[in-house]
């Protein structure tokens, strides 16, 4: 298990950086046609700005566009190739243990779902993996490392998941990129 901690970037700055195109790309991920650790950093200020000024609808937006009709108006940037949000909304005493997945941008079969009980092929509990960082990065950003399913392809892919929490709520969420094979 590989997790760091970062520091908090301004959402704002990150989200002028991605708009005017100024985020840097990590070459091999740019180069296989995949996101970019700055790219998706880059989304999750956006998700988190969304989520603090509207939970509802934000996480409403964000399950969106796992259907296949595509996301709701205002959402669409959050469908970048294979990158994508997902948030996990702990009890309403803040006990991250209780987590379960309110949103996921590409699967609607984990709505609702245990974060904890979340395993990867590899027998790595992942999902509590997440929840343990989200937990211990407090305002800053957590890295979680395990295998997941990628949205173009079957079978499951290691990928890296950027996390971070949703101030004034009980809402963490995370954008992940996968590593080219």
């Amino acid at each position: 298990m590989s997790v760091s901690m970062m520091t908090k970037r301004g959402v704002g700055a990150c989200a002028a950086l991605m708009m005017t195109g100024l985020v840097s790309a990590n070459s091999a991920n740019a180069q296989a046609g995949y996101g970019t650790a700055d790219e998706a950093k880059a989304m999750l200020d956006q998700v988190i700005a969304l989520v603090a000024a509207d939970p509802v609808a934000a996480l409403v937006g964000i399950n969106s566009c796992a259907n296949a009709a595509g996301c709701a108006p205002g959402f669409e940037a959050f469908r970048d190739r294979d990158l994508y949000p997902f948030c996990v909304a702990w009890s309403q005493d803040g006990s991250v243990q209780d987590g379960y997945v309110a949103a996921h941008g590409t699967t609607l079969a984990v709505l609702g779902q245990r974060q904890d009980g979340l395993i990867d092929v590899a027998g790595f509990a992942f999902g509590q993996a997440i929840i343990d960082a989200a937990e211990a990065a407090g305002d800053g950003l957590a890295e979680v490392e395990y295998m997941w399913t990628r949205p173009d392809a079957d079978g499951e892919f290691p990928k890296t998941a950027f996390l971070r929490n949703v101030p004034g709520q009980n809402i963490f969420c995370g954008v992940g990129i996968y590593h080219p094979e």
